[in-house]
């Protein structure tokens, strides 16, 4: 008789409420230990009304977890709500899920009125234990990196969490007993709350395959993809090796060159020019870059417009003797 009387009162609720003008989220499965914000969509018309959330399979005997009126301001409260008039949401967060929780809930706001009903929605959040990953797909190029966040329930807080390739057991890496595993190719960091991540550095072609995330007797699959380096990527760091060499330059690495030096001779009646002699060659030294001389040769171009118009001066002399 009591189920028949509830039914009608929930049915009665239905056909009097403003069905549609409230929305949310569809079912919830959540970790234990984890917390969950649920969003509750209103219509403009409901925003100076009062707006709540509660708990119960019929919406009519559900519990009263939270209000926008008359709100507790302690921040370890386990259920929280905000109104946001200018989105046309309120948001409720639900702390430190515990499988006691699962159940049915409702986004409701206070209609007012005899014969009209609150207007409300429902879902159903179901709390487990186990273990998930926010990605199971994640991708990265040859010698960078990827994080992968593994998700565990509250009992397995104390427990070791390992990353493993699928197939291969003897591969698995283990945190101790404060968290942690590192090696030169990756990391595992566990915050003994309700996640763990796993980094992998230095990826090579070879790391692309299937992996497990495992704690206890829970595994989840993630699939790490390693893409090969753009041609971009390459020229970009050629391009910044050649300005480093560039720029660590001396001016010691450069050859200078020394024009051949010419003399002239007036013996008496005679002008005779001097052909450059072993003494009159200026060497240039080439050195390396630890300055070392690796060989050294003569130079024979002029450097200079001033060592040029000497030598065509000197000629042009010649010229006038030999013509008086």
């Amino acid at each position: 008789m009591k189920q028949i009387i509830l039914a009608g009162l929930s049915l009665f609720s239905l056909l009097s409420g403003s069905a549609g003008l409230v929305t949310t989220l569809g079912d919830q499965v959540i970790l234990e230990g984890h917390s969950i914000t649920v969003p509750c969509h209103y219509d403009p018309q409901y925003i100076p009304n009062v707006k709540y959330w509660c708990q119960g399979r019929i919406k009519d005997f559900c519990t009263i977890l939270a209000q926008t009126v008359n709100q507790h301001k302690e921040s370890a409260q386990k259920v929280s709500i905000a109104d946001d008039p200018t989105q046309l949401v309120f948001t409720v967060t639900i702390n430190d899920l515990k499988e006691a929780d699962s159940g049915w809930y409702w986004c409701g706001v206070v209609v007012g009125g005899i014969w009209q009903a609150d207007d409300a929605t429902s879902l159903h959040i179901t709390v487990v234990h186990g273990l998930s990953v926010v990605n199971n797909v994640v991708s990265g190029e040859e010698g960078g990196a990827v994080k992968i966040q593994c998700q565990y329930s509250e009992r397995y807080r104390e427990s070791e969490k390992k990353w493993c390739r699928i197939g291969d057991w003897s591969s698995c890496m283990v945190t101790d007993a404060e968290g942690h595993f590192q090696s030169k190719s990756m990391q595992i960091t566990d915050d003994k709350s309700r996640e763990f991540t796993v980094t992998l550095r230095n990826l090579e072609r070879k790391d692309q395959g299937w992996y497990w995330c495992a704690v206890g007797q829970q595994q989840e699959p993630v699939r790490v993809e390693v893409t090969s380096r753009t041609t971009k990527d390459v020229d970009l760091k050629a391009a910044n090796e050649s300005q480093s060499i560039s720029d660590n330059s001396s001016p010691e690495d450069e050859v200078s060159y020394k024009s051949v030096v010419f003399e002239t001779k007036r013996n008496q009646n005679e002008t005779n020019q001097v052909m450059p002699t072993e003494d009159h060659v200026v060497y240039s030294t080439i050195l390396d870059k630890d300055q070392k001389a690796t060989y050294s040769t003569p130079s024979c171009a002029p450097t200079g417009s001033h060592e040029l118009v000497e030598s065509v001066f000197c000629f042009f002399l010649l010229f006038l003797v030999c013509v008086l």
